[in-house]
């Protein structure tokens, strides 16, 4: 008995030391960019800050990758930046858990979906949207273009427009249908105009023309992207590659925590910046609050 005792105690330095290895084991990820571009690669920079030693990682374009498959072996998780990567990653990977960025809601619910898949949208939460447009403007009534094929749900809106007391017009556009016409109706009912990332809606051919209805009509355009605030929008709500490097690095590493819950299938963005065009608000005769200000009530709000 004394013997087995000693050898114990022996061995116990030894259990210890192979246990604390087996919790420093580097985790292998495999991140995929769509296209080399600036905005991905700030978003990489920024996951790979986030996470701890522990973590070792793979980053290719998908042309490497296609070239080159085997880098999708003995991988713990495999992230994908924009649509082309998400696509090829939901063929090629049926039990590694992957996690999607750079995709907007609408080619969510067209991107073909697995159990060990989750989403990262490039879309803030709907109430965020409205809130945001609330402290903008004085607006009672805001109007959105939807795509027919994927349209927010009137329950939604009508829950929405009950707890943040504003009216909210949803207008759908099928295939064929003009995005400047359809602003231009919406806004004769509306006070403001508020764009939801939809390529088939905003985008080169068409996002000038809405820019120029609003002017026309004096209404205020309130959208998700930066870029559109420059070309004349009073203000953006939006999430920059830093944000979403951050978010990406906290799902990561709750995926892979031993005791880690299930991830849902899709999240909206979590953390955010905003963008004020000063010369618009002026010409609308709108005194907004300073961008620190808005950005706590925002997130107080959240």
């Amino acid at each position: 008995m004394k013997g087995f005792l000693h050898y114990k105690w022996l061995l116990l330095p030894l259990l210890m030391l192979l246990a604390l290895q087996a919790m420093a084991r580097s985790h292998s990820i495999l991140v995929v960019k769509s296209s080399d571009n600036r905005f991905f690669n700030r978003s990489i920079e920024t996951l790979v800050e986030h996470t701890g030693p522990s973590f070792s990682y793979r980053i290719a374009t998908l042309e490497q990758l296609t070239k080159q498959p085997s880098l999708m072996q003995d991988i713990d998780v495999m992230v994908t930046f924009g649509i082309r990567a998400a696509d090829y990653a939901a063929k090629a990977l049926n039990h590694t858990p992957v996690l999607h960025s750079y995709i907007t809601e609408q080619q969510y619910l067209e991107h073909p979906r697995n159990n060990n898949h989750h989403s990262v949208l490039l879309n803030q939460p709907l109430q965020r949207y409205v809130r945001f447009t609330q402290l903008l403007t004085r607006a009672r009534s805001v109007g959105i273009l939807s795509n027919q094929k994927h349209p927010i749900k009137p329950s939604v809106l009508a829950a929405l427009q009950k707890k943040l007391d504003i009216e909210i017009r949803q207008s759908l556009l099928g295939k064929d249908d003009n995005p400047i016409n359809a602003a231009r109706d919406l806004l004769q009912h509306s006070d403001a105009l508020l764009a939801l990332p939809d390529p088939r809606i905003y985008n080169r051919r068409s996002l000038k023309g809405i820019l120029l209805t609003t002017y026309r009509q004096q209404k205020p355009l309130i959208s998700y992207s930066p870029a559109q605030v420059k070309s004349g929008a009073l203000g953006a709500i939006f999430s920059t590659p830093e944000n979403i490097g951050q978010q990406l690095a906290n799902l990561i590493e709750t995926l892979l925590q031993p005791s880690a819950s299930k991830l849902a299938a899709f999240y909206y963005a979590r953390y955010f910046d905003i963008k004020i065009n000063r010369r618009v608000a002026e010409s609308l005769e709108l005194n907004i609050a300073s961008k620190e200000s808005l950005l706590k009530r925002l997130k107080q709000q959240d």
